[in-house]
């Protein structure tokens, strides 16, 4: 029997705590197949009558009821066709332009290497095969003649390869998601179930390459000394001088490189009190505006810097985090600091160090995690506590210490 109700939802509030809420609308849920499915619906009443038909068409289809020509006509759409289709209704639903690119780039290498054509086609084996064939395979790394020491206008193009690791889980993670989404769509569409439903993330924490390292102040200290000493441009869009206060801004208000590169004067409020740098809505990773207050010494720091600027114009321009430049350029500046990229574990600094040190001094600053998880602009706060609290083992063990003795 299937059922009609309205769902329960979890609103953050202010504090950190979150406060049970009863959805506006009300769903549908059925069995197909021995699976749940649901669906929202809207009103009471549409739900009982949606649900009433989707228990009838299943109650057919037990019965060899269904017309089984029109649904094998159905099922036997060709899936590019159904995934330019589904690009469309991603576009109708608001989502973001480089989420669709990678969503139709991935489902067409997917249907490519798998060689699915119509939905039977779809097998769960032959997808956990691809993605070892991306976790296994080295990938190609295509390299110019400046990048072998050939510098100048004359170099010559693409000549050599340099062979980099495999897939990272999240990449592999990635991949699996945009397919999953894709069958659950195609389910839906032909009233089965996704062949897929049943994979499992792969472990991301094991990966090495997720860098969990942070600069200390030492080595921001020599890296924007350095930074801003650059007298060449290189390869980069941004030159030195702006580069410095692009990791001065960075270390100081947790910005990501994306929402960094829309920045304009415009964003800045520094005679507000406090100072703030404001990302809007369309520009942030959470779609909400919101305003982070920024230090003092970084207020100083960019009052001369912004009045040769005008109002709109983007301070950080190019599309380098588009192109994921910025850890390049972080490392080439390193190098001139004399800063090692790796620390004694191994662990390479990237431009997300930055965002990194700027959590963790708040945590280690004394600010109370639902402050932190504000200040970082994470949505959920248990991204907050997973992935930015184990610097601080050392206060950890204090607290330990102060155990009595049974």
């Amino acid at each position: 029997m299937g059922r009609v109700f309205q769902p329960v939802y979890w609103k953050k509030m202010p504090d950190g705590s979150r406060v049970g809420k009863k959805s506006k609308l009300w769903h549908a849920e059925w069995q197909v197949a021995g699976a749940t499915r649901r669906r929202c619906i809207g009103t009471k009443t549409a739900a009982l009558a949606a649900l009433v038909k989707f228990e009838d068409a299943e109650s057919r289809r037990k019965h060899g009821l269904v017309n089984r020509a029109a649904e094998g006509a159905r099922q036997s759409d060709h899936l590019e066709d159904l995934v330019t289709e589904y690009i469309d209704i991603l576009a109708a639903r608001g989502t973001a332009e480089e989420y669709r690119k990678n969503t139709l780039a991935s489902l067409t290498r997917v249907l490519k290497e798998c060689r699915w054509h119509v939905w039977s086609d779809i097998d769960q084996d032959e997808f956990v095969r691809f993605l070892g064939r991306l976790r296994n395979t080295p990938r190609v790394k295509l390299i110019t003649g400046a990048a072998k020491g050939k510098k100048g206008r004359g170099a010559p193009p693409i000549k050599g390869k340099q062979l980099g690791s495999g897939c990272s889980p999240a990449t592999l993670n990635g991949h699996m998601r945009i397919a999953k989404a894709f069958t659950k769509w195609l389910a839906e569409r032909f009233g089965a179930v996704s062949p897929l439903r049943k994979l499992r993330p792969y472990p991301e924490a094991v990966d090495e390459r997720r860098s969990k390292r942070i600069l200390t102040d030492d080595e921001l200290s020599k890296l924007i000394t350095a930074a801003a000493a650059a007298k060449r441009k290189g390869t980069a869009t941004v030159w030195g001088r702006d580069r410095a206060i692009l990791y001065t801004i960075a270390a100081f208000s947790g910005l990501r490189a994306g929402e960094l590169s829309d920045l304009t004067p415009g964003h800045f409020s520094l005679d507000a009190a406090p100072p703030v740098v404001t990302v809007e809505a369309a520009d942030a990773k959470g779609k909400r505006t919101e305003p982070i207050p920024l230090p003092d010494h970084v207020v100083e720091l960019l009052r001369p810097w912004l009045v040769a600027r005008k109002p709109n114009q983007k301070l950080f321009p190019g599309n380098w985090a588009a192109c994921r430049k910025q850890s390049h350029w972080l490392a080439a500046d390193l190098r001139r600091a004399g800063v090692d990229a790796r620390d004694e574990k191994g662990r390479p600094a990237t431009f997300h160090s930055l965002k990194r040190r700027f959590v963790v001094r708040l945590i280690q600053a004394g600010a109370k995690i639902h402050e932190v998880r504000r200040m970082a602009r994470h949505t959920d706060i248990s991204t907050t506590l997973k992935h930015y609290t184990d610097e601080n083992l050392s206060d950890l063990g204090a607290l330990a210490n102060r155990l009595r003795k049974l």
